[in-house]
């Protein structure tokens, strides 16, 4: 099996931030500003509205009309180094993305932190990604790109709508766990460690850094 550096992905990010980072935030709720003064320590944030933001943390924010079109602009024409769309609307940021990058086929993976467990990236997200075999695997694919540019090893953690023992009770779940285990072989093949967990998130938490649910 491929093996990398053991960490915590959060760390990993900070430490491999580029300097003079800057990063676009879009904001509706700009009840949310206090909650980034943390993340000066690590870039330097823009703020894109729709909205004015009355605030004194500092920030710079740009006032646009069309917000989610201008988040994704600055990112397209390299004026800032990422972009968190933050509390702007998924459906139109997401639908102008695809348009301007050309790309028909996005899918997002999460970074989640539990309160007493390490990150973990978590996939898929929307309600229209991953659905089905191979686009299951292409957010495996995506997953283990994202951890080893960061230098983490990869552990794909295959969650499923019952456990092996429920086979035969619901055709929907029986399906289910046979797409985990093959999801399980495919990135077996690709030479990565991948655990079916089943049910069971709680295990999956525990033990994987890339999870991925049915």
């Amino acid at each position: 099996m491929k093996s990398k550096g053991r960490g915590d992905i959060f760390s990993m990010v900070e430490e491999n931030l580029p300097p003079e980072c800057r990063i676009a935030i879009g904001m509706s709720d700009p009840r949310i500003i206090q909650e980034l003064t943390e993340v000066e320590r690590f870039a330097d944030l823009l703020i894109v509205s729709g909205a004015e933001i009355e605030s004194d943390a500092g920030f710079e924010i740009m006032i646009s009309d069309e917000p989610e079109r201008e988040l994704v602009d600055l990112l397209m024409r390299g004026e800032v180094d990422g972009a968190v769309r933050g509390t702007l609307p998924a459906s139109k940021t997401l639908l102008y993305l695809r348009k301007v990058s050309g790309i028909d086929n996005l899918a997002r993976v999460a970074l989640l932190k539990p309160k007493d467990a390490d990150p973990f990236l978590f996939a898929p997200v929307g309600i229209d990604e991953g659905d089905g075999f191979d686009a299951r695997l292409r957010l495996i694919e995506n997953g283990i790109w994202m951890l080893e540019s960061l230098g983490l090893d990869v552990r794909v953690g295959i969650l499923s709508g019952g456990r092996i023992g429920d086979m035969g009770r619901s055709p929907r779940v029986d399906e289910s766990l046979r797409e985990g285990d093959l999801l399980i072989g495919a990135v077996a093949d690709m030479g990565y460690q991948a655990v079916h967990h089943e049910i069971l998130i709680e295990d999956a938490v525990r033990d994987s850094n890339l999870i991925i649910a049915p």
